[in-house]
């Protein structure tokens, strides 16, 4: 064995000493020599230790081969199903099986082709990650291998028939109809995914098995082997972040969220709550002080709620649809885990910050507005402007338009995301009161304006506006 073994390491071919009689393996793990020529030093320890074991040539890219074994066992012949499909032909180095069967080899083509099983009736595919019995072991019947036609280096194999990829790739397809049809999950889970399905089946995958209760190492467990199937594989960042989410997503589902305990915990929980209400959430910071508010922030804006309103789940909706412009889902009177248990959830995720004006929507909206006013003076009531926008007094009171406060902020502040919406949002949430005043325009018309009256303590902490 050990000469024989040492010629196809000569020859170009890698081989290991395998336990054929019993169709068994090598007696050490052989995957590294997939990759990792064996030496003739190795193996002649290797048979001086193992004498009764036969040889295998690893098949594959390392020996520059690919081998199709074809079977007969009765009425499932290999031989002949590869003769009337294909109208295959011996042309190459050929072994007769101590089963009757016959092993051809073949050049390898240069790409990955991996082990295959039943690519037609009674013929299998060994390629990458392979090997195959070589004479003269012997096989489990009693009877060695041998060779019909002797084996020649890899470069003088003949190319591999067409045929064979086709029949392989045929075979993968008619593999993964099958399964899609039963499950589309469970075909993915199989076969793999290509680069633009890969997360979104991995989300799928995960919220399957954090359904029956998993924890997130256990669904990173299993993923993993079908990651491995991937066209690319996720790294290993991306399928955790993935596992993370959906297990966050489905604590809150199941009512069991427990408040994180670091910082990414808490990014990743925000963003679970965020896909449970179908809204852009990115924080939630708790604004101290004897009126605390809570400021959510979507999209890059940002929303302010008080404490005393928050407990209504319309009146949190109604303001998350003025600053992000999107419905969030409603939790039905029955659903369960209900609207309490969501809120708690917010309130626990909600940063706190201390209320100094710089932390505060309010003290921004002020510095906003008393630059707005050193500007655009209040015209009084009655007198035409050139710009009906322009803030005006009323009913002793000023009063500002909204989009024209905003277009200054916008410039003056640099506030290029600022919105309609989330400006009358603020205006409206720190009392400025909404009213329909008349304004007299420049070619003597009158018009009126919706207009918004700013709280006459407003201005008061910053400075005193009443000269204006």
């Amino acid at each position: 064995m050990i000469e024989h073994a040492l010629a196809f390491l000569r020859m170009g071919y890698n081989a290991i000493p395998v336990d054929s009689r019993h169709k068994g393996g090598a007696p050490f793990p052989w995957k590294p020599y997939q990759s990792e020529r064996v030496t003739e030093a190795q193996a002649r320890d290797w048979w001086t230790q193992y004498p009764r074991h036969g040889i295998a040539i690893l098949t594959g890219a390392i020996s520059g081969c690919i081998v199709l074994d074809l079977d007969r066992h009765g009425d499932n012949d290999g031989i002949q199903a590869a003769e009337s499909l294909y109208g295959w032909e011996p042309e190459g180095p050929l072994v007769r099986t101590g089963g009757g069967g016959l092993h051809a080899y073949y050049k390898h083509p240069g790409i990955h082709v991996g082990n295959a099983t039943g690519i037609i009736s009674g013929v299998d595919v060994r390629g990458d990650g392979g090997f195959v019995y070589a004479p003269p072991s012997i096989h489990k019947s009693g009877t060695e291998y041998t060779w019909e036609v002797e084996l020649t280096p890899p470069d003088e194999l003949p190319p591999l028939p067409a045929w064979v990829l086709e029949a392989m790739r045929n075979r993968d397809a008619a593999t993964r109809a099958a399964l899609a049809e039963m499950d589309p999950l469970e075909s993915a889970l199989q076969t793999g995914c290509d680069e633009g399905q890969r997360n979104d089946t991995a989300a799928k995958l995960a919220g399957r098995y954090c359904a029956q209760g998993l924890t997130p190492d256990a669904v990173f467990a299993l993923l993993s082997g079908w990651n491995i199937r991937n066209r690319p594989p996720l790294t290993e960042k991306e399928l955790t972040a993935i596992i993370d989410s959906i297990a966050r997503r489905e604590q809150l589902k199941r009512g069991t969220f427990a408040e994180p305990s670091s910082e990414s915990e808490r990014a990743v929980a925000i963003q679970a709550l965020g896909e449970r209400f179908n809204i852009p959430l990115e924080d939630i910071i708790r604004i101290g002080g004897d009126d605390p508010i809570y400021r959510f922030r979507c999209a890059g804006h940002s929303v302010d709620v008080r404490a005393v309103d928050i407990g209504s789940q319309w009146a949190w909706r109604r303001a998350i649809i003025a600053v992000s412009e999107r419905v969030p889902a409603s939790i039905g009177a029955k659903a369960s885990p209900g609207w309490d248990h969501y809120l708690q959830t917010m309130l626990g995720l909600a940063r706190h910050v201390e209320p100094g004006e710089e932390a505060t929507a309010r003290g921004q909206l002020a510095l906003w507005l008393q630059a707005y006013l050193s500007v655009h003076k209040p015209m009084a009531e009655g007198k035409a402007s050139f710009s009906p926008d322009d803030p005006r007094m009323h009913n002793k009171r000023i009063h500002v338009h909204a989009s024209s406060l905003r277009k200054f902020a916008s410039v003056k502040f640099d506030e290029r995301r600022l919105t309609h919406a989330s400006m009358v949002q603020r205006l409206s949430g720190y009392g400025f009161e909404r009213a329909t005043v008349g304004v007299t325009l420049p070619n003597g018309k009158r018009g009126t304006r919706s207009m918004w009256a700013v709280p006459d303590d407003f201005l008061d902490e910053e400075g005193d506006a009443s000269d204006a």
